[in-house]
């Protein structure tokens, strides 16, 4: 199947909303995941006996920037890549 294009190249539409929906449950996903890896990093690491290691301490100290971080950097990651997804016909059938 050939899918048409504009004069710029880009894939002209997205036919169907199933994969927009899936990619954006996705993202959610792992936004959401993100703090509960990081408290079960840390109360493995704790139960390891590794609470006195400066990443532990530190992760310990600063949860949520360490889990904004993560957040930006996939929230970043999501906006560079996007038109490129689209561009490629990511969406598309």
């Amino acid at each position: 199947m050939v899918v048409p294009r504009n004069k710029a190249g880009y894939y002209i539409s997205v036919t169907h909303p199933m994969p927009w929906f899936v990619f954006m449950i996705f993202i959610i996903l792992c936004l959401a995941l993100a703090p509960l890896f990081v408290k079960a990093f840390l109360f493995l690491s704790s139960s390891a006996g590794l609470s006195v290691h400066p990443l532990v301490v530190f992760l310990t100290k600063r949860f949520w920037i360490a889990t904004g971080i993560y957040w930006a950097i996939i929230i970043i990651g999501t906006i560079i890549a996007l038109p490129t997804m689209i561009k490629f016909g990511f969406f598309t059938n």
